[in-house]
């Protein structure tokens, strides 16, 4: 039930603006925490029918995988519990709902974790604690190699067909969705209008493109035909890097790059090892030099409109007097004074946009009205707003399971290809992090949780023949 409930829940996140407006996150964590409920039902049954049938007991897990599960369990539930105090000893108080809302200084106790928006902070953390609980169970239950390839391969090709849309719209030169609807919000992913948060989803699913494609090459390499399905799955993954650049997303073409090196290393082991010949070899790289060159040709435009922009910021830079290329410089200047003050638990969940405004430097409010600096929601370092919003415990505590994960899954076992290329999409989508806030999207958040819950069940599950 796991695999299908992900699936949908995934794309539906995706497609509902990405959980940026008040409406779709709603949704999206109310479905979310559907599926939890069904998907606990389903296991309370599943263990009370074997409790009846003793011989039908599976293997206990491993060791390793029991206190890897104990000490994600303790590590993320310690970082819920961190943020619900911070909400009742709030330090700030907004005067309105709004995010430009001055703010009440309040007394707040020094030694406990603290926020400055609890209202902002609860909804996000309803999303969040949904999240690390559906990616524990998933990475908790979920073994079967062949299912879990199953399930990311209409996973993934839903995705092309949002990536398909958004190409065809964005190179007819079109502003609406599907040619009919005006776009009132750039968060709408298929029309690649959300441009560095669509390439930074893109990347993650390219690098889980290859490993597919990777699949099934292996499984036709010896079929004695052209293997057909192997070069169609591969058109769909150019399709979805394509978009990457045609969105003008720098950070994520970057990351994109990276993804091209390594399946390029990866293409000369593979002959090497005599796994690839020589032919088919000379066959992809042709094709990959003809994939980016008519990338470079349909992107012209997106490219060198990239090019001037990065020209005019390096200008800037050089100018005297100007420290920063672009507004990120200031922010995250700011952001690190705010972090100093609160270094160990930071200010809580969804505070950032108001503690931005009482951090603000001079040369931050200098581009707004000399007084009030202008509103930013997000650090656009997502590494950055973590120490600001948990402080370096909560980050510690956010991120050991995933680091504990990869260690256990190279001691259990051997990742096979397809993880490894799934775990190469997400340390792809961490280099954007570090120049944009994927993670300040929902639909980001939780995709990435879930693949990588599902590259870890890859890496230390059971293949069925």
């Amino acid at each position: 039930m796991i695999l299908p409930l992900g699936t949908a829940v995934v794309l539906l996140a995706i497609i509902a603006f990405g959980g940026r407006t008040e409406a779709s996150l709603s949704l999206i964590t109310t479905v979310l925490w559907g599926a939890i409920l069904a998907t606990l039902t389903a296991q309370a049954v599943r263990l009370w029918q074997r409790h009846k049938e003793p011989a039908s007991h599976p293997e206990p897990p491993s060791g390793v995988l029991s206190k890897l599960a104990l000490l994600t369990l303790f590590s993320w539930g310690a970082f819920v519990l961190l943020q619900w105090i911070g909400f009742h000893n709030p330090s700030y108080r907004p005067t309105t709902r709004e995010l430009t809302a001055p703010l009440y200084v309040l007394d707040a106790s020094s030694w406990l974790p603290t926020t400055a928006n609890a209202i902002r902070g609860e909804r996000y953390l309803w999303l969040w604690s949904g999240v690390l609980l559906w990616t524990f169970l998933t990475a908790s239950l979920v073994r079967d190699r062949q299912k879990i390839a199953g399930s990311l391969f209409r996973l993934f090709f839903g995705f092309s067909v949002l990536a398909a849309i958004g190409t065809f719209v964005r190179l007819s030169g079109s502003d609406r969705i599907l040619w009919i609807f005006e776009s009132h919000t750039s968060y709408f992913f298929a029309t690649i209008f959300y441009k560095n948060h669509w390439g930074s989803l893109s990347v993650l699913m390219t690098g889980l493109g290859i490993g597919l494609t990777f699949r099934l090459w292996r499984e036709e390499r010896h079929s004695g035909h052209i293997p057909d399905r192997t070069i169609s799955f591969g058109c769909l993954v150019f399709v979805i890097a394509l978009t990457i650049p045609l969105a003008n997303a720098r950070g994520a073409s970057l990351a994109l790059l990276g993804l091209v090196a390594a399946l390029a290393i990866a293409l000369v082991a593979q002959q090497k090892k005599k796994q690839l010949g020589w032919k088919s070899i000379t066959l992809t790289l042709t094709g990959l030099l003809a994939g980016l060159s008519a990338l470079a040709y349909l992107n012209q435009n997106a490219i060198e409109t990239g090019i001037e922009r990065t020209e005019r910021q390096l200008n800037e830079y050089t100018e005297e007097g100007q420290k920063y290329p672009e507004l990120r410089g200031y922010l995250w200047e700011d952001a690190l004074g705010a972090f100093a003050d609160r270094p160990w638990t930071g200010w809580g969940m969804g505070s950032y946009v108001h503690i931005q405004s009482v951090y603000a430097g001079e040369k931050l409010r200098s581009l707004g009205n000399g007084e009030q600096p202008p509103m930013v929601e997000f650090a656009h370092n997502d590494w950055i707003q973590f120490l600001v919003e948990f402080g370096l415990i909560g980050t510690a505590l956010l991120i050991l399971p995933p680091i504990l994960a990869v260690i256990a899954a190279f001691r259990t076992g051997t990742p096979g290809r397809l993880a490894r290329w799934m775990g190469l999409g997400l340390l792809a989508l961490l280099f954007t992090a570090f120049l944009d806030f994927p993670f300040g999207n929902p639909a980001i958040v939780l995709a990435a949780g879930w693949i990588g819950a599902l590259a870890f069940g890859d890496a230390v599950g059971v293949r069925r023949r």
